[in-house]
């Protein structure tokens, strides 16, 4: 029994494929004698399956050795960046990026054979930048406002969520940009999100009310 890649010499022949193989020796004396020879060849074949990125959208990912294989029991072993083994099953879970292995072994008759298969594992959790600004105050000067600072993350893999009080009637408005108009007092919610990753971002805005008229008093009537 022979790893694939490995050869046998036997009487000056060098043999390296699975087969029965009958041989003539002759001896030194003249003789001759006739030998079989048997040949097997284990063949694992390691094979990943599953890799991709981690993100917030797959904060863990499921590998799988289902394409590996090889003529007999397998063992599989599931190994870290410094050959160390994590597992020992048909699959795998992932949360940190790095290089993994997935060593598949078979033996037979005292010959153990292995074959390796790699994959790097990346990860993408940065986050977007979400960024109101200080709270704001609706007056006589100011009867509409608007929300949002060029600190926000912009681009077409961006996405823009608003909340806010019930008076505000944002259903009104563009909700899908950074920048929001405001004239109704109460709370502010931003999110934006990353659609290559998921990952998300929130900030908050405060709003107040300051439309109190000042006291104007003439004083008694003059003759």
């Amino acid at each position: 029994v022979l790893c694939a890649g490995e050869t046998v010499e036997v009487g000056g022949q060098v043999f390296d494929k699975e087969g029965s193989y009958q041989l003539r020796l002759t001896s030194a004396a003249n003789c001759d004698s006739f030998l079989t020879l048997n040949l097997r060849l284990l063949s694992p074949l390691a094979s990943i399956s599953g890799a991709g990125e981690l993100n917030c959208y797959d904060p863990e990912l499921e590998l799988n050795g289902n394409n590996s294989g090889g003529n007999g029991s397998l063992t599989f072993e599931w190994l870290g960046s410094s050959g160390e083994v994590l597992g020992t099953d048909i699959r795998f879970l992932v949360s940190a990026a790095g290089t993994y292995g997935l060593r598949v072994t078979q033996q037979e008759s005292g010959q153990v054979c292995s074959n390796t298969d790699y994959v790097d594992i990346p990860e993408n959790f940065s986050p977007p930048i979400a960024e109101l600004g200080p709270d704001l105050t609706l007056n006589c000067y100011n009867p509409e406002l608007l929300a949002g600072t060029p600190t926000t993350s912009l681009g077409a893999e961006f996405i823009y969520g608003w909340r806010g009080p019930p008076g505000a009637n944002l259903v009104s408005v563009d909700t899908a940009k950074q920048y929001l108009p405001l004239n109704q007092p109460g709370t502010y919610v931003l999110t934006v999100q990353n659609i290559t990753n998921g990952c998300l971002a929130e900030d908050s805005l405060r709003v107040t009310l300051d439309t109190l008229s000042p006291f104007a008093e003439a004083g008694d009537n003059q003759i």
